[in-house]
């Protein structure tokens, strides 16, 4: 499997793409608070490259300022 996370919003790769080795999880880090990412995994082999969701870029953003305190239930 691959992945890529850009920041722009053009339904491309415009970094680069990820190996990630065959797992199917991923931890990212440097995202930066306030900005909104793209996103797509592919799965690659010798028959092709198959994108996931028929090619549809998925979209987040990292929300700016503090994280919650910490809370009693």
């Amino acid at each position: 499997y691959e992945y890529c996370i850009d920041t722009s919003d053009n339904s491309n790769c415009d970094g680069t793409w990820t190996n990630n080795n065959g797992t199917t999880a991923v931890t990212v880090s440097g995202l930066v608070a306030g900005n909104t990412y793209s996103w797509q995994v592919r799965a690659v082999n010798t028959n092709g490259v198959t994108y996931a969701n028929n090619n549809s870029w998925w979209r987040f953003t990292i929300q700016a300022g503090a994280p919650p305190s910490a809370f009693n239930k």
